[in-house]
């Protein structure tokens, strides 16, 4: 304001035409300093000349030497000096001048640090106006060759270069951070700058009044001087904006259009409607859809050759002689790393090669440096380590809450606030899907995932998130086991829902178990071994001298856990670990919920178990009759039926007889050594089977979100969790490979329908015109084993309806039936048959197929357990079976565990989905759950069998996984050995040539993994608008 009242104060000469003589003696004093050197605040003697010399002018005055050497016209357009309390006089205004130009010292005044400068000079902040042309104007030095003594320039920078037609020679300015050079094509040498504040020079030539500029206005240097950051400022010229790493390298239009993005004061920077109209960005006009495809090729055919390379410093080009170029980073963070460098990037699709040996290498490279998470996109991919890592601490934790994904390391964390965030933001269901091989950390992955929602959660009761935290780990011990890959394999799948109000506090969780391996209780391959909680409860039993109770030995290794390779004392009673392991589990039965009394009651059982598989049968000779069996070891009898709660010669009875209802008359049969073998150990599937569905059950009942905390029309948000076994291929692979395998098989589809098949459909939908990419669809693989009626599942099915089947019979039916590519028959194997896995090819041995499929439990052994006096035990063969083989939840209910609240949204993306004809078929809404089933009518082969389960267990499990927005989690698997630092190439590009991850880099790269609706872009938008205003 004070610069603005002195230039409409001053017009150069007064009209008054007042000129003192003492005015033009303090110029003359004034011209000869000036030649001395004395001005410019050096000595202090000649400042105090100037300020004893050069009195401020009056109004109207004005400093003829200044002017040029034409007559001044008779108003002057020069601006008046200001007053002495405006401005500082030219001695201290260069202090202050050469004092702000010292970065390197850090003490500029005006800043923080100014007492150097105050001390020194009386100019301060409180005195310079606001907007001083100090802090951005130059100064231009004394002309070389000029015949007077070199003359320190005046104070304030001058802003005009001299006019060409200048009698003296031009000074040459400045070098930093002069803003205007001279003009080359002036030869005589250059005017004294002008006083402050005048903006303008006069030429001699000229004979009209110079028109000032309008302030803050600057001039223009003269055209013939070279490029300047005009209008930027002194503050463009210390700190310049971002420009290419190589500008030499690119076009002068890209240059100057980056330039002009990047400008940081908001007022200079262009707008996007400016932006547009720039003539690098209009050359586009009319070739939008052939550059990209001009592009497309182009990469293409570099990659096919193989003649993209790093891009190298200082304008390294390739083999073909080409300039190759690197990305613009202008992202800051104490993360973000040189992306130039392949080691550093932390997604596939962001590198410049991607191929199978590219991104081995790549994977490989980070694993060495135990960097074991590499983004794919969205996707997450996981080696496992097999060693323990510190990456999972609380501040870890805190790391990874609501931050943008690239400001940290990739982290299992980061899917887990990815998905809390999305389920925050849109208000919608969210399903992390945890898939790989068996052995490559799916379980641990899931357990990571728990405990940063939790973290994320932060439940208000503190015992919930503690509840919450145990449910994996007393699951899984009833749930893994031990195999010849897996110490801690998963044998049934697990959905693990975690229940969040719509403000994001977690208030409950919900388990659904899909397919537990019951036909590991009674046998174990060559190698492997039961169910955790066996050797758990007998190590913690055998502790605290409680084995006898329970009716087990300790010395003598029950034949359901014997294996030639584990021994009772040593491997199982005395195992420091079980021991541990025992306490634990029990902590979590307390913790959770469970009374005492349940938790005798599940020891029993599993005691009870253990006995049975002791029991052995003989033939029993007689004169007309030859298959009849009978119990040898009455003592193992008597255990199971004392633990059963039930008596001795009924349970005998059940075990050797069957009933047979004809023609309204009972017959009563007596079953061979085979038939009461395969009623034993039905039996004893079938128990551990419910109380395996019991404890999920009780664990839901305990667990379930407490009405209080949400309102009447409030409905909770979940973020769920798959972890199902991995594929596997073993030397002998059985019924229950083949429904592990086939249940793969349908979360790779999902997997591809997602990534692949909804996204090229959403750019045709969009018109956008994108390359499609190519990719393993399993479809065709899935309707072999699912199709109805001649598809594998419904053929055994059928086959198991006959008594008088048999495997070979059933193999035959698959060959005659089974017309596919990935259908195969082995030569020289009698029940032998193979599939092409989307991972490979699997061999399969038919033997007890049927005999697994049809898993019936007698009538009379669920009437004799009725008959307990186990309240626990009742109720495990009181209430029914769902359509998925699992325990309802209560007497008469839960039969239909397909329906739900959102049923109908779920039907209509399974619809969208595409998925086969059985799910379609099959509704979500059907309304016979209500009616129980006797249990008899689960020994019905013609509705109950393990396929059927099977098929019910996949449609529920899609159901819940199709109702949140997935995200994804590929397990990989370095080595077979499971081996710390051992990176087997050829093992880890199989995995990612069957799960897609090259197409899946690729697909990325050229599209967008994440959209919302418009609808609910609009309601956020809105929602954070009111957030930020009320």
């Amino acid at each position: 304001m004070q610069r603005g009242r002195s230039s409409a104060e001053g017009g150069g000469v007064s009209a008054k035409g007042e000129e003192s003589g003492q005015q033009r003696r303090s110029q003359c004093k004034w011209k000869s300093q000036v030649s001395q050197g004395s001005i410019g605040g050096v000595s202090a003697e000649g400042e105090e000349s100037v300020q004893r010399e050069n009195p401020v002018q009056k109004k109207g005055t004005s400093c003829p030497s200044l002017l040029s050497q034409s007559p001044a016209p008779s108003s002057s357009l020069l601006a008046q000096p200001p007053a002495p309390a405006s401005f500082p006089r030219p001695a201290s205004c260069k202090q202050w001048l050469c004092l702000s130009l010292q970065q390197k010292s850090g003490s500029r005044p005006g800043g923080h640090d100014t007492s150097a400068a105050s001390s020194q000079s009386p100019v301060t902040a409180a005195v310079r106006p606001p907007g001083c042309l100090l802090t951005q104007l130059s100064l231009l030095p004394p002309c070389p060759t000029s015949s007077p003594p070199a003359q320190r320039p005046l104070p304030l920078p001058s802003l005009l270069s001299p006019c060409p037609a200048s009698s003296p020679p031009a000074q040459p300015p400045l070098p930093l951070p002069s803003l205007l050079s001279p003009c080359p094509a002036s030869s005589p040498p250059a005017q004294p700058p002008l006083p402050l504040p005048s903006l303008l020079s006069s030429c001699p030539a000229s004979s009209p009044p110079l028109t000032p500029l309008p302030l803050p206005g600057l001039l223009s240097p003269c055209p013939a001087s070279q490029k300047t950051l005009q209008g930027h400022g002194l503050s463009h010229t210390l700190n310049p904006p971002p420009t290419l790493h190589e500008p030499e390298l690119w076009s002068d239009g890209c240059n100057d259009f980056i330039c002009k993005c990047l400008i940081k004061d908001f007022e200079l920077r262009p707008n996007v409607i400016d932006l547009l109209q720039h003539p690098f960005i209009k050359q586009i006009t009319g070739k939008e859809k052939l550059l990209p495809k001009q592009l497309i090729e182009l990469i293409d055919l570099n990659q096919q050759t193989g003649t993209i390379e790093k891009t190298r410093p200082h304008g390294n080009t390739d083999r073909d002689g080409t300039d190759r170029h690197e990305r613009i980073h202008t992202k800051k963070g104490n993360h973000m790393k040189n992306q130039g460098d392949s080691d550093e990037v932390e997604d596939l699709a962001a590198l410049e090669v991607l191929d199978e040996n590219t991104v081995t290498d790549h994977l490989q490279n980070r694993f060495e440096r135990d960097l074991i998470y590499t983004y794919v996109g969205d996707i997450l991919i996981a080696v496992n380590p097999f060693h323990p890592m510190d990456i999972y601490t609380a501040e870890n934790s805190k790391m990874y809450i609501g931050v943008k994904r690239k400001e940290n390391p990739p982290h299992i964390f980061a899917v887990a606030d990815m998905a809390y965030q999305s389920m925050v933001t849109i208000n919608a269901d969210q399903c992390v899907v945890i898939s790989g091989e068996s052995g490559a950390g799916k379980t641990e992955g899931a357990h990571l995932l728990v405990q940063q929602l939790t973290f994320l959660g932060k439940a208000n009761n503190q015992t919930l998130q503690e509840k919450i935290l145990l449910v994996n780990n007393l699951v899984e011990a009833f749930g893994n086991a031990c195999t010849v890959i897996n110490d801690n394999s998963s044998r049934f799948g697990k959905y693990l829902e975690m229940k969040f109000t719509a403000g994001g506090t977690v208030v409950g969780a919900q388990i659904s178990e899909y397919l537990l391996e019951k036909s590991r209780v009674i046998h174990q391959a060559t190698g492997e071994r039961n169910f955790h909680i066996f050797y758990y409860v007998y190590a913690g039993l055998a502790d605290r001298k409680k084995l006898a109770h329970y009716k087990l030995s300790d010395n003598k290794t029950p034949k359901y856990l014997f294996n030639e390779h584990v021994k009772l004392g040593p491997d199982i009673v005395s195992n420091a670990s079980y021991k541990e392991q025992f306490d634990a589990v029990e902590q979590c039965f307390k913790v959770i919920g469970f009374t005492l009394e349940e938790l005798g009651s599940v020891y029993s059982i599993l005691a009870a178990i253990l006995n049975s598989g002791d029991i052995e049968f003989s033939a029993v000779v007689t004169e007309h009759q030859t298959d009849k069996s009978d119990i040898t070891n009455v003592a193992a009898l008597e255990n199971v039926a004392s633990l059963l709660c039930i008596r001795c010669d009924e349970l005998q009875e059940a075990l050797t007889t069957h009933c047979v209802v004809a023609r309204g008359e009972t017959i009563v049969r007596t079953n061979t050594v085979e038939k009461a073998t395969v009623v034993r150990d039905a039996m004893s599937k079938a128990l551990y089977g419910r109380l395996f569905s019991w404890i999920v059950n009780r664990i839901n009942s305990l667990l379930r979100p407490d009405s209080g905390q949400r309102g009447e029309n409030e409905q909770n948000l979940n973020i769920g969790i798959l972890d199902i076994f991995g594929f596997e291929n073993f030397k002998k692979n059985s019924f229950e490979q083949l429904c592990i395998n086939i249940a793969n098989e349908q979360i790779q589809f999902y997997f591809n329908q997602h990534i692949f098949a909804w996204e090229q459909d959403e750019y045709l939908n969009e018109e956008v015109d994108a390359r499609m990419i190519e990719y393993e669809d399993n479809r065709p693989l899935l309707e072999l084993f699912l199709q109805k009626p001649v598809g594998m599942l419904s053929l055994l099915d059928e086959e198991s309806r006959f008594p008088q089947a048999t495997d070979q019979t059933l193999v035959e039916k698959f060959e005659c039936n089974l017309k596919a590519k990935s259908f195969w028959r082995p030569m020289r194997v009698d029940h032998g048959f193979g599939i092409t896995h989307y991972a490979g090819k699997v061999t399969y041995n038919a033997a007890g197929f049927l005999a697994k499929n049809r898993d019936t439990l007698p009538a009379d052994i669920i009437l004799l357990l009725r008959s307990s006096e186990n309240e626990l035990i009742c109720k495990l063969v009181t209430h029914p079976l769902t359509k998925t083989g699992n325990l309802a939840h209560t007497k008469g209910k839960g039969m239909n565990t397909l329906r739900s609240p959102r049923g109908t949204t779920r039907t209509v993306n399974l619809t969208k989905m595409g998925v086969l004809t059985f799910y379609r078929s099959c509704s979500f809404l059907e309304s016979d759950g209500d009616t129980p089933y006797h249990p008899r009518e689960t020994t019905n082969m013609r509705t109950q069998t393990v396929a059927s389960y099977f098929r019910y267990s996949l449609m529920d499990l899609l159901s819940k996984m199709v109702a949140g927005q997935p995200h994804f989690v590929r397990c990989i698997k370095p080595n077979n050995d499971r081996q710390a630092n051992n990176f087997d190439r050829e093992k880890v590009l199989l995995q990612l040539r069957y799960t897609g991850v090259l197409e899946t880099a690729k697909i990325r790269r050229q599209g967008y993994s994440h959209r919302i609706l418009f609808a609910n872009f609009i309601k956020r938008s809105v929602r954070q608008s009111c957030g930020e205003y009320v």
